[in-house]
C-alpha cells in the first residue's frame, strides 16, 4: 500500500494509474474520504465489496454534468437543475441509459444508478482530460462510522488498498444528499451536506 499527500504533483498521475489498472483506493471527496475503483471492473468491484463488507448499488464519480446526462436517463428539463447543483455534495439516481454497460454488482442488481461530479479540487483535477467512471463509496466497513482520518483508513483497511491520497484530516459530515432524478418530482432518498432545495 502507497500513501501520497494530495498536494503532490505525482498524486493524480498516481490515482489515475491505481484505477485504471484495477486497484482500489482512498481519497478525500466533498464530504467523507472516498473508496475507489473502477465502475466498469468486476474484478475491482469484488475487491470493493470484499474491503467495505457489503455490496452495491454503489455510486459512481464522474467528471462533468454532460457526462452525467450521458450516463442517466433524466427528464430534459431536469438537467439544468441538476446543473445548478454540481459540482457538489450529491448523488443523482435515476434508470442509466445503457443498462448493459455496468455490472450487476455495481447495481445490485436494481434498476437505478447513482452519478455524482465532484468539487474537492483534488478530483477536479484528477477529472481534467480524464473519464473514467469511479465508484466511490465511503472509506468504511459496513456498520461502522465513516473515516475521516487517513491514517485511521490505513489501519482499518490495511493491505487491502493499494494507495491512500492523503487530503489530511476532514471536517465532520453526513456525505452527500442523496436525489432520485427519474422522475419531473424529484424525491430526496437521504439528506447529507448538500442543501435541498438548492
Amino acid at each position: 500500500m502507497q500513501t501520497i499527500s494530495a498536494s503532490d504533483p505525482a498524486a493524480v498521475a498516481a490515482l489515475r494509474d491505481c484505477l485504471g489498472t484495477g486497484g482500489l483506493a482512498a481519497y478525500p471527496t466533498d464530504t467523507l474520504y472516498g473508496l475507489g475503483v473502477d465502475a466498469r471492473s468486476d474484478l475491482a468491484l469484488r475487491r470493493l465489496i470484499d474491503a467495505k463488507g457489503r455490496g452495491g448499488p454503489f455510486s459512481i464519480m464522474v467528471g462533468s454534468v454532460k457526462r452525467l446526462a450521458e450516463i442517466l436517463l433524466v427528464p430534459p428539463a431536469s438537467v439544468g437543475n441538476i446543473g445548478l447543483m454540481l459540482p457538489g455534495p450529491y448523488a443523482f439516481i435515476a434508470p442509466p441509459r445503457q443498462p448493459d454497460l455496468w455490472p450487476t454488482l455495481l447495481t445490485g442488481g436494481g434498476a437505478n444508478l447513482g452519478v455524482r461530479v465532484p468539487q474537492h479540487a483534488f478530483l477536479a483535477a484528477l477529472y481534467h482530460g480524464w473519464d473514467l467512471p469511479v465508484v466511490t463509496t465511503s472509506a468504511n466497513l459496513t456498520g461502522r462510522p465513516a473515516l475521516q482520518d487517513p491514517a485511521e483508513i490505513a489501519r482499518q483497511f490495511g493491505q487491502q488498498l493499494d494507495l491512500i491520497i492523503d487530503g489530511g484530516i476532514l471536517p465532520a459530515s453526513r456525505g452527500s444528499t442523496l436525489i432520485d432524478v427519474s422522475q419531473q418530482e424529484w424525491q430526496v432518498l437521504r439528506r447529507g451536506d448538500g442543501p435541498f432545495p438548492a
